[in-house]
């Protein structure tokens, strides 16, 4: 396989990552750079809320920086990038349809009819198909299919799913990259397929998983099963809140409330009422607080995203599938004792998410905060892979492995 350069731009609630790799065979970072938003711009949401951008020109900025910064490391030209996507406007829909063969054998003529009618199946108003995951088909009524081709059928019924996004955040997200630079946009894919492209081994896609990617300003979810995405949803809420509601509960600034959590913070760990923890608030001036409270600010707010996360997943009827439990990733995932903490509310086995990746920048790329980055050039490295294409990763046909590939074919 010939190896491409990528350029991957991950736009979070709290920085901006601009990476750039050679994928082949392998995967070899040569570049990459971050921007972390200032205090101020954070606190008020001035540069992404809710995973959105709020500030194109600001944004778009930081990006070109980065964007920039990474080239001269990795000493290359600009090429196409790939670029993330969140925010509660992204998800998932399903598109299952019924069809009668009458004896007939299936063939690609036919999946391509399928496909066709799926992207052109009715979507909420103002949103956009990103892509779209060619599932199992039941054949006759009797079993599951992945490749039905020249099997006689009397009906398959054929399952898609359609990752969809609103039409005018991703008009955004191009512009703040393509109106300022010479890049053009490739690819946008929603950050949890990313970070579970980063952190997730096969086996997990297989027997059921839910990875659980809680950033700054959203939690972004996706579950895998048999390989394929069952459900994609993002909660509007994320490590920003956790933050304000200690600088709230305990009367100290941003600066000081981030430090307390991510320094000294525990998830749901028990602490006496006496031990405490000395830091310098906004005037200068030292302090004592309470560990136990802090901690108990800290596990009150993950259990409200835990709550909501898990209502969601029963509400779409996925929860049960969820056999191999839960992947925590993003910048929250650090936090001490959080995947213990998220074990016992869902009574289920929990991990904290790692990007698998080993190389230039491992020291740096090994972060739950990175997993989203990573994810871009290794979901790169499966779309130019023809054996990947080609297993059971939910891209099973020659006609979908060409439509990938036309996508990238400027890069």
């Amino acid at each position: 396989m010939t190896d491409r350069l990528i350029f991957g731009v991950d736009i979070g609630g709290s920085k901006v990552v601009a990476i750039v790799a050679t994928v082949g065979e392998e995967i070899l970072v040569t570049g990459m750079s971050t921007y972390y938003y200032a205090a101020s711009e954070h606190d008020n949401n001035q540069m992404v809320s809710a995973g959105v951008v709020a500030d194109i020109n600001k944004v778009s900025e930081h990006v070109l920086h980065c964007l920039h910064e990474a080239k001269e490391m990795a000493d290359c030209s600009y090429g196409s990038v790939v670029m993330n996507v969140s925010g509660s406007h992204v998800r998932n829909l399903y598109s299952i349809q019924e069809y009668n063969l009458n004896g007939e054998s299936f063939n690609y003529d036919f999946m391509n009819k399928i496909i066709d009618d799926a992207k052109y199946q009715e979507i909420p108003n103002g949103f956009e198909i990103l892509d779209y995951e060619v599932q199992e088909y039941l054949v006759n009524n009797d079993f599951y299919a992945k490749n039905p081709v020249d099997l006689a059928c009397d009906e398959v019924v054929s399952h898609i799913n359609l990752f969809v996004a609103k039409s005018i955040n991703l008009k955004n997200l191009k512009k703040l990259l393509e109106k300022k630079s010479h890049c053009n946009v490739a690819k946008i894919v929603p950050s949890a397929i990313l970070s579970a492209s980063a952190v997730l081994t096969y086996e997990e896609k297989k027997s059921g998983t839910c990875v659980i990617d809680i950033g700054a300003s959203t939690t972004d979810v996706v579950v895998y099963e048999n390989g394929y995405v069952r459900e994609l949803f993002v909660l509007p809420i994320g490590g920003a809140a956790i933050i304000n509601d200690v600088r709230t509960s305990m009367k100290v600034s941003r600066e000081v409330a981030e430090e307390l959590v991510y320094n000294f913070g525990k998830c749901g760990v028990s602490l006496s009422s006496t031990e405490k923890v000395k830091t310098l608030n906004h005037r200068g001036d030292y302090i004592e607080l309470s560990l136990k409270r802090l901690n108990d600010v800290i596990s009150h707010r993950v259990r409200d995203i835990l709550l909501i996360l898990k209502e969601q997943l029963v509400k779409d009827g996925v929860y049960d599938i969820i056999e191999s439990g839960f992947v925590l990733t993003g910048g929250v995932a650090l936090l001490n004792g959080i995947d213990k903490f998220t074990a016992e509310q869902f009574d289920a086995q929990a991990r904290i998410g790692t990007p698998i990746y080993d190389g230039e920048f491992e020291e740096i790329l090994q972060s739950p905060r990175y997993a989203t980055a990573v994810g871009l050039v290794k979901l790169s490295q499966e779309f130019f892979d023809d054996d990947v294409l080609n297993s059971d990763s939910g891209v099973e046909f020659k006609l979908v492995v060409n439509k990938i590939k036309n996508i990238f074919k400027n890069i």
